[in-house]
């Protein structure tokens, strides 16, 4: 598929969301279309007939429209669809922002953990228990992993102007141990009632005696 396909494929996507998004929220988009786009981002089959260097420069430009596409229009106007949050997170998983991708990760679970079904309804559990420890695997994988981050300006020595933000390397997210417990122990608590004994449960219940010994 050519640049100016995959480029007018997520500018339609764009399009609607900006003429849909108040009506339908999610539904307004494509997933097929935006996990498409993204799959060859990520897996290097965006544009493979072209000469290397060629192909890198156009899989930036595509990059970067869809990063506008997800942090200006997407993630800043649907908060409420983990399959899209599951989406994005693979886009910047490969974009090297692991923050962002967890981020993902995590508001993918909240859609699922919030919901009041959780507690009673079977395939909501599931669901949710599946995130569950996705979310935690991917604590386990990203969370002591470094970021460069930029530091906000500030006030130079003295008092005399501003300090320049300064790149700084940063743990992905040093307490990633606590949070997976956390979540575990939380959604255990909802689910415990219902669902006691279940494989799901157990499989929770595993996660977190582990996270404890480690």
């Amino acid at each position: 598929m050519s640049l100016g396909l995959l480029q007018s494929a997520a500018s339609a996507l764009g399009t609607v969301i900006d003429l849909r998004v108040a009506k339908e929220g999610a539904g307004c988009v494509d997933m097929g279309v935006l996990r498409a786009i993204i799959g060859r981002l990520t897996h290097g089959t965006a544009f493979p007939d072209l000469p290397a260097a060629e192909a890198a420069a156009a899989e930036q430009g595509l990059a970067a429209m869809l990063e506008r596409l997800l942090a200006g229009k997407i993630e800043a106007r649907i908060t409420s669809s983990a399959p899209l949050w599951r989406a994005m997170a693979d886009f910047w998983f490969w974009r090297r922002d692991y923050r962002h991708c967890l981020d993902c990760y995590v508001k993918a679970y909240r859609c699922l953990s919030q919901l009041p079904q959780v507690a009673y309804a079977p395939p909501v559990f599931s669901d949710a228990a599946e995130a569950a420890l996705d979310l935690v695997s991917m604590y386990e994988n990203l969370g002591d992993r470094t970021q460069v981050v930029r530091s906000a300006p500030g006030a130079a020595a003295g008092g005399e102007g501003e300090c320049k933000a300064a790149a700084v390397e940063q743990p992905v997210c040093a307490d990633w141990r606590r949070q997976s417990q956390l979540l575990l122990r939380g959604l255990i608590g909802k689910a415990k009632e219902s669902f006691d004994g279940t494989p799901a449960f157990l499989r929770l219940a595993d996660a977190l005696a582990a996270l404890r010994q480690s």
